[in-house]
């Protein structure tokens, strides 16, 4: 800013400042958590894979994948989350790898189709996931928030690896997934979904191996679901009330984690039958929140 010299300030006009200043003193004082989810999908790098089942995710299949979910403009979505929840170490993210799991698919196979759940039992290939009450389907969240996270690695130096290629077809089975996420040169692999529960029951909780296998990156599995639940709290986001402890649940039962040979986590991102937590889920602006989140979790999980 320029300042000009020799400038006479008239008594009247020192008289108008300190009245208008007096009247901006006075107004100092007064002080005034699944519709719109229809975001264009980006392009990705694809190794085909499939989504991790959970047990909610086979009782409900939406006939209407485009069904409207609630209003996101309800102000529980604005109290759920912080605007800004990333401070990640951005560097940790150049030259790394990064495979994303958005959960399920959009054709799921026949529910006759079984593969190997990891532990000397089998379970359904895939499924669709869960929905939302108004049809809201679990496997259409889980691929907006896999372009969100990938957008924001890209851009980070990340390279970044999807388990399918879109949200219409019927994608590998699980056991299928897993298999190419190890013989991927993954840094970490996170699985995304939402789960399916009664309502009341909300808030994220995040999932690493338990009762580790021999070839599992047990360690890495652990610190990436503290890393990623750390981020996630850290941005505002509720943990679980109703499963695990303090954002984490460890589970033995999931063929995605029980095959992994790679530091890998699940993320349920919140309850899509809860009328809380869908607001969250369906919101643009909620999804893009959650994926900053995610993204800050990898970040630290690298830099460690």
């Amino acid at each position: 800013m320029k300042h000009r010299t020799g400038l006479r300030i008239l008594p009247a006009t020192v008289a108008l400042i300190a009245s208008m200043s007096s009247v901006a003193a006075g107004l100092s004082a007064c002080t005034i958590d699944k519709d719109n989810f229809a975001d264009p999908p980006r392009t990705s790098q694809v190794a085909t894979t499939m989504p991790e089942n959970t047990a909610a995710s086979a009782s409900a299949t939406p006939t209407d994948a485009r069904r409207a979910a609630p209003n996101p403009t309800s102000p529980t979505a604005a109290t759920d989350a912080r605007q800004d929840g990333t401070n990640g170490d951005h560097g940790a993210l150049a030259g790394r790898t990064i495979y994303l799991d958005p959960g399920h698919a959009g054709t799921p196979p026949p529910q006759s189709l079984q593969v190997t759940d990891g532990r000397g039992g089998t379970k359904t290939c895939n499924t669709a996931g869960t929905s939302s009450d108004a049809g809201f389907p679990e496997h259409e969240f889980n691929w907006m928030m896999a372009q969100e996270i990938q957008q924001l690695l890209t851009q980070r130096g990340a390279t970044v690896l999807l388990s399918r290629g879109d949200d219409t077809g019927r994608a590998d089975c699980i056991d299928a997934r897993a298999e190419k996420e190890n013989s991927s040169d993954a840094d970490a692999v996170v699985s995304l979904h939402a789960d399916g529960a009664g309502q009341g029951n909300r808030g994220f909780h995040v999932s690493a191996i338990a009762d580790p296998l021999p070839h599992n990156d047990a360690a890495g599995s652990t610190a990436l679901a503290e890393s990623l639940r750390d981020a996630l709290a850290a941005a505002g986001f509720v943990p679980s009330n109703y499963l695990g402890s303090e954002g984490l649940n460890p589970r033995a039962d999931l063929t995605g984690l029980n095959l992994s040979t790679r530091p890998k986590a699940l993320i349920e991102y919140g309850n899509m039958r809860d009328s809380a937590d869908i607001v969250l889920l369906s919101s643009p602006d909620g999804r893009r929140r959650l994926a900053e989140a995610t993204v800050a979790g990898i970040e630290a999980f690298l830099a460690r």
